[in-house]
């Protein structure tokens, strides 16, 4: 599959057709419709999106669909969505949160790992994730220092915890998650 980076690029900066894309690319036109909706969707500009490595544009739903919380459908056998990550981590993800961030950033950091993700991809996940972050009684953003050690400690051990029974990650916990009957 060509990368969204470069479906946008010829859209936007070769001013080149949907139709004429998906000529080149051999892919069907309503795929790439739907790639530059999304693009046009997001808050993010050409340039951001030069810097953010494929992996990073997925997470942020740029090639997924992006789906409301309510629309999730879970794998009772894997515990999970179908897209890999436990809606709660997803939601953590997608809004950013107003407390405990570094805390957050490692379990965030602790379920990337599990699906898969470079340790480097996952920095930059939370690099993107640290921008939503709308922290309350005047404490600041999480910093790329700490960013870059919760995602060290992270990939240092195997962790198999999911942190549900953590208080922070309760917090965003959705009742039809069954990761959370399982464990309880």
């Amino acid at each position: 599959m060509k990368s969204i980076k470069e479906i946008i690029n010829l859209h936007l900066k070769n001013d080149v057709s949907v139709r004429q894309i998906s000529r080149s690319l051999s892919l069907p036109r309503s795929t790439i419709a739907d790639y530059l909706h999304r693009y046009k969707s997001s808050d993010l500009s050409p340039d951001d999106i030069q810097l953010l490595d494929d992996d990073v544009i997925e997470l942020n739903g740029l090639y997924n669909k992006t789906i409301s919380h309510n629309e999730i459908k879970y794998s009772e056998k894997k515990g999970r969505s179908g897209y890999g990550l436990p809606v709660c981590i997803q939601s953590i993800l997608q809004n950013g949160v107003e407390f405990d961030q570094r805390v957050v950033a490692f379990r965030i950091a602790v379920h990337l790992k599990r699906v898969g993700l470079p340790e480097d991809c996952t920095v930059a996940a939370l690099l993107e994730w640290k921008r939503k972050n709308k922290p309350i009684n005047n404490k600041l953003t999480i910093t790329t220092r700490e960013i870059h050690e919760q995602v060290e400690w992270a990939y240092k051990k195997e962790y198999t915890g999911y942190g549900c029974q953590d208080s922070i990650i309760q917090a965003f916990c959705d009742p039809r998650c069954p990761i959370k009957y399982k464990i309880n």
